[in-house]
């Protein structure tokens, strides 16, 4: 084995929503993961039920890939129809931008090499 080289990540785009908490917004999640990409999703909601200490709301993801979890600011990428996973908002801000800060730093950059 040589000499390990790096490597960028291709830039590519992805379709995202973020869960804010709420139990609409969860259903309208729920709706997309199974309507358009395919894929079976329910959402999760104790916050009602007596005997629980915390509250613990959540949306489960169920893919060929396994199950996935999304908690109240979490994130729910698709890359297509069945290629979906989760992420933290840490770990979402770490991997992605949006289309529109990519677009305005690739001008730049062309804006900067043409000078």
């Amino acid at each position: 084995m040589g000499k390990p080289q790096k490597y960028m990540r291709k830039p590519f785009e992805v379709d995202v929503v973020r869960w804010d908490g709420t139990r609409e917004n969860a259903i309208d999640i729920v709706k997309w993961i199974r309507d358009d990409l395919g894929e079976m999703a329910t959402f999760y909601d104790n916050s009602n039920l007596e005997g629980y200490s915390e509250s613990l709301s959540m949306i489960m993801v169920i893919t060929d890939a396994g199950q996935f979890r999304v908690f109240d600011g979490g994130y729910v990428v698709s890359e297509g129809p069945h290629d979906i996973t989760t992420c933290t908002p840490q770990e979402f801000h770490r991997m992605f931008e949006s289309r529109r800060t990519y677009r305005a730093r690739e001008k730049r950059i062309n804006e900067l090499k043409g000078s």
